[in-house]
């Protein structure tokens, strides 16, 4: 597995802008997380640059993160695991397609609390993820601002 620097080092060459998650940037926006419990949530996400940075910028909001990069890994986890959330790429890579694994999720864990990130326009998006019962404040629409995540976590 790459090292922290050189994940940074790649996305910093192939990105436009780089950002440097700092342990100040953070301390304020986590604290009501620490005091409450550790939020434990689960990132299903396939492009490896956001992978790091949803990682690092949560790990300092003091989250407990799981990151898996396929639907396959997502279900497994989500049954050996218990989570707060569950944020889903709608663009998950795996051989079963994205609305399969959130109804799969769902069937599981009939109570369990699924964000989707998506590139889609929210009037595509919103229809096709009516069938699982996602509201608009559970769409994060790419790009979006990492507070816009953390606000989605905070919340249950």
């Amino acid at each position: 597995m790459e090292t922290k620097q050189n994940a940074r080092l790649k996305i910093a060459n192939v990105h436009d802008i780089m950002i440097a998650l700092n342990p100040y940037d953070t301390d304020n926006t986590a604290s009501s997380l620490v005091e409450e419990h550790v939020i434990s949530i689960l990132i299903a996400e396939s492009d490896p640059d956001l992978v790091v940075l949803y990682a690092e910028f949560l790990s300092r909001c003091h989250v407990n993160v799981t990151i898996v990069v396929d639907s396959n890994e997502c279900l497994s986890a989500l049954k050996s695991n218990n989570f707060d959330v569950i944020i889903l790429d709608e663009h998950l890579s795996g051989n079963i397609l994205t609305k399969d694994p959130a109804n799969e999720i769902l069937r599981v864990k009939p109570y369990q609390r699924i964000a989707l990130t998506t590139t889609n326009p929210l009037y595509r998006t919103s229809t096709g993820t009516d069938f699982v019962g996602l509201n608009q404040e559970d769409i994060l629409l790419k790009p979006f601002m990492l507070s816009n995540l953390l606000e989605v976590v905070k919340r249950k």
